[in-house]
């Protein structure tokens, strides 16, 4: 599990984390006009019901993007914590001899956490990644620790998650499997009850909240199988 512990210090402007040592988006992928949904996304849970998310397809077919709009968790003094979540399954169809994955995964919503007497609310995120019936997973969590605002206004922001060169989960070649994202967000009071958390996923002045960055990569037929296919047994 990745695990970071996020501070704050200012407003966030675009963090854009690159995958090192990735390939250039698109350097060589299946031409875009081959690539589209195989069927219209779906999400499951607390924090995308049915009409309160949005999901399209770049252009260029390097990500697709996903704009929630009521995918927020809130407590008041008293409450001790809030927790929603959301499973999206996302088919692609794209042609024969490619792979893709999911390089980096870009967040864009908004906190506000107090912290009262010293004793500060928080928030959590976490995410995880992976391709119907392939083992394996990627989970990435997030933690903010108020106090974080706006002047008394909840505080915009936007991070990256990016998946190491070891962490990359890969589409099976050859099958059209569905990718899984497993999201959830939590805020939790302090140990006195008295403090306020609010945490979203909610698009923020009409800008996507989700940008999920794919990644292309040709099948590599082995040689024993390549052999095979070239051999007559007649």
């Amino acid at each position: 599990m990745n695990t970071r512990l996020r501070s704050w210090c200012a407003p966030l402007s675009a963090l854009a984390v690159l995958l090192a040592g990735a390939p250039a988006a698109f350097a060589d992928a299946p031409p875009p006009g081959d690539v589209y949904f195989s069927r219209p996304p779906t999400a499951a849970g607390s924090g995308c019901l049915p009409g309160k998310w949005i999901s399209s397809l770049s252009d260029e077919k390097d990500a697709f993007n996903v704009t929630f709009f009521d995918y927020f968790v809130n407590i008041d003094p008293g409450q001790n914590f809030q927790r929603k979540f959301c499973d999206l399954t996302v088919g692609m169809h794209f042609p024969q001899g490619w792979s893709f994955s999911i390089t980096d995964v870009t967040y864009r919503g908004a906190l506000q956490l107090d912290s009262v007497n010293r004793q500060p609310t928080s928030a959590r995120e976490n995410s995880v990644y992976s391709f119907y019936g392939v083992p394996g997973s990627v989970t990435f969590s997030s933690t903010w620790v108020g106090p974080i605002d706006d002047f008394g206004l909840p505080l915009p922001y936007e991070f990256t998650d990016t998946l190491g060169v070891n962490a990359v989960i890969w589409s099976p070649c050859g099958q059209n499997r569905d990718l899984k994202i497993k999201t959830d967000y939590t805020v939790r009071n302090n140990s006195a009850k008295t403090g306020h958390a609010y945490a979203s996923a909610d698009s923020i002045e009409g800008q996507v909240s989700t940008i999920y960055h794919i990644q292309w990569k040709r099948c590599v037929v082995s040689k024993s199988r390549r052999n095979a296919r070239g051999t007559d047994n007649s």
